[in-house]
């Protein structure tokens, strides 16, 4: 499935983070536009896996203010002029699937996209509640693409991409109801010899596909001079329509992206209601031989970023199930699926194309353009703009070296970040900075000597997040000059002095050489964020990326999603409070249902499955999960600098990366760890 501000809405952003539930990240610098031209939605926060917007704000920004979201029951409904378009269920118990209705008949379903995060209400500081909603779900239902860089997403609407086709605006229309009967789903694969792409229309209608380059549309689908279907025309071929539906999708193979690497490129693709042979659907739109609702329009931008994975593009033999296929090239069948785009009820003829993982370009994986000369604790008050300032460097080096930074985010008091210096011989303030005192990762216990605060910095003057009582033993986590400790002690995870603790046995963590999980791990680096799966290069999700890494490293298969995959191994260590497992709440830890758990963070070893969860239900987007790899190998380390209990995720804002259970936000939805498999 397709899914991809001003000064004023920063402002907002900024006076409401402390009105954010403990499951959300405020993204104040991330700037929105629709259509190339800035828009004002806000605030947008990141939770889990998922960007949340107001509901209703988006729906007016999208439907350019003719549609308003009313009450309905279970349900939310988007109505635009009169007639309900899009109806959300607002819980599990109401539905899994947003579903899109055909405005001329508003009884008839025309596509079902399934929930991954329900609507949540969010209290804004001095405000009231407000319906935030996944932004990418509800641009999904309206044909809308969303393009996310860095900091900045961009929202591209049917009429986006009619004007980048050249269909005259009197024949545009009202796409955003006109569009849906033939909406498609649309796809491009990972790049390897050739890419593949695929066109999955709700109904049955006929294809042309453009890729667009220095302003003009290239068709990409015809016929050569001997009547054989073309992927790629030459002078002496010419464009030809081609079929396609949902149980039977149009695939094809056409440019590679190798000549694209640092470029942002586009593609699109049309569907009409009738063959049109060799005629060009935009000149039929323009001529008006098309009725509005005859025809719809769909694309796809994305910036195509270095990728150490390398992949190709294999034939399916005849009889050949995707299963056996998948095997065959030692890859999981789950994900093959998603960077294919095949469905479960696809009939794939022989000799069809699929894209595949065959290997790893190690030199690519680990090259940088960045030193790392230590880390930096933040503190409250510090800002991207101010650490790069600082370090004279730019926000964008310290997002890329930073990938527990989200794009649009803040660092977070307590945070550990890289310092970093260019090394392309651009002179930076970091290679003259006196750094501070690293913090060191340790292991052992203390107990407290009277009643300790906790800090959440190691700063004395810092704001304090907890206290502990007086003859209370913590587990001791890591060290910062020997005169203040990260302490771990049930919920709370921040600082406090040496003076007030009884120290005992205290050691450095070791930190194996020879990580091969983080190695498995880290092959997918940089692969973009889409739930579900969609491709590899557009995106994969955190459960199937932790499945396919499994697979990889021979181990048992934990199927996804996340609710089913916290569910398979043994619970090894967990942070007390309430968690949800096996379809129940329990307050861990639990030593009658998980007498293996320990609230030790020692007891977490290479390969376990670090599972976050955002309240206490099944549905979906309550989950993430990643792979625990403890710390980063020799190897990545001038990738990643230092990571302290570090675990490899796909993420929505920096694709498959290194995250740290350390970080406030991930300790704050971490919920508990299991193992399996190995």
């Amino acid at each position: 499935m397709m899914r991809e501000a001003t000064k004023a809405a920063l402002v907002i952003c900024m006076a409401t983070v402390s009105a954010f539930s403990r499951g959300q990240q405020p993204l104040p610098n991330l700037q929105v536009d629709l259509d190339g031209q800035p828009a004002k939605l806000s605030p947008v926060m990141l939770e889990m896996d998922t960007y949340l917007a107001p509901l209703r704000d988006t729906v007016s920004l999208l439907t350019e203010s003719r549609g308003q979201v009313k009450a309905s029951g279970a349900f939310d409904d988007v109505v635009i002029d009169g007639v309900t378009r899009v109806r959300i269920p607002i819980n599990a118990k109401a539905g899994a699937n947003v579903l899109v209705y055909d405005p001329a008949n508003p009884t008839k379903v025309l596509r079902s996209i399934p929930v991954e995060t329900y609507p949540e209400q969010v209290t804004l500081a001095g405000g009231t509640p407000s319906t935030f909603f996944d932004l990418e779900l509800l641009a999904a239902a309206f044909g809308v693409s969303v393009n996310t860089e860095g900091p900045n997403m961009s929202l591209l609407t049917p009429k986006y991409w009619c004007a980048v086709l050249g269909i005259k605006t009197d024949k545009v229309g009202d796409r955003l109801t006109a569009n849906g009967q033939f909406q498609p789903d649309f796809g491009i694969s990972p790049p390897a010899r050739t890419i593949l792409a695929w066109v999955r229309p709700p109904a049955r209608g006929f294809v042309q596909s453009y890729r667009i380059e220095s302003g003009k549309e290239i068709p990409l689908l015809g016929q050569s001079a001997l009547g054989d279907d073309v992927d790629v025309l030459t002078p002496d071929d010419v464009p030809k329509m081609r079929a396609a539906s949902a149980t039977a999708p149009l695939r094809f193979q056409t440019y590679n992206y190798g000549d694209s690497v640092g470029q942002t490129i586009s593609f699109a693709s049309i569907v009409v209601a009738k063959d049109l042979g060799k005629e060009d659907p935009i000149s039929a739109i323009n001529n008006g031989e098309l009725k509005g609702n005859e025809w719809a329009v769909v694309g796809l931008r994305q910036r195509i970023d270095p990728n150490p994975v390398l992949f190709d593009n294999r034939p399916i033999n005849t009889g050949e199930t995707v299963e056996a296929f998948a095997k065959r090239n030692g890859n999981s069948a789950a994900i093959v699926k998603a960077i294919n785009g095949v469905n479960a009820s696809d009939k794939l003829p022989a000799g069809t194309l699929l894209s595949v993982i065959v290997g790893l370009d190690d030199h690519a994986a680990q090259a940088t353009k960045y030193q790392f000369k230590g880390l930096y604790e933040v503190q409250r008050g510090d800002s991207l703009a101010s650490l790069a300032q600082a370090w004279g460097v730019s926000t964008d080096d310290l997002l890329a070296t930073n990938s527990n930074i989200p794009g649009g985010g803040e660092p977070a008091p307590g945070q550990l970040v890289n310092i970093i210096s260019k090394i392309d011989n651009e002179p930076t303030k970091a290679a003259s900075l006196k750094f501070p005192p690293a913090e060191a990762v340790v292991t052992g216990t203390a107990v407290t000597l009277l009643m300790a605060e906790v800090h959440e910095t190691s700063q004395a003057d810092s704001a304090v997040i907890g206290r502990i009582p007086k003859g209370t033993q913590v587990e001791l986590i890591g060290r910062v000059q020997g005169w203040v400790y990260r302490v771990h002690y049930g919920e709370v995870l921040g600082y406090v002095p040496t003076a007030v603790l009884k120290l005992g046995a205290v050691l450095p963590k070791a930190n194996p050489h020879d990580n091969k999980v983080a190695n498995e791990a880290l092959k997918y680096l940089g692969t973009p964020y889409l739930w579900g799966g969609n491709n590899l290069r557009s995106g994969i999700d955190c459960s199937h990326f932790v499945a396919q890494v499994y697979v990889h490293l021979g181990w048992k298969e934990p199927p996804p999603p996340v609710v089913t995959q916290e569910n398979i191994g043994e619970m090894v260590e967990c942070k007390e409070g309430p968690a949800r497992r096996g379809g129940r709440t329990y307050n861990l830890p639990d030593q009658s249902h998980f007498p293996s758990a320990s609230t030790n963070m020692n007891a977490l070893e290479e390969g376990d499955r670090v599972i976050f969860q955002h309240g206490l239900d099944d549905a979906t987007g309550s989950r993430h999960t990643g792979i625990y790899i403890g710390s980063v190998p020799d190897a990545w380390r001038a990738r990643f600098g230092d990571v302290h209990y570090a675990f490899v995720h796909a993420g929505v804002s920096h694709g498959v990366n290194v995250g740290s259970l350390l970080d406030p936000y991930f300790w704050k939805i971490y919920k508990f760890s299991v193992r399996s498999g190995h």
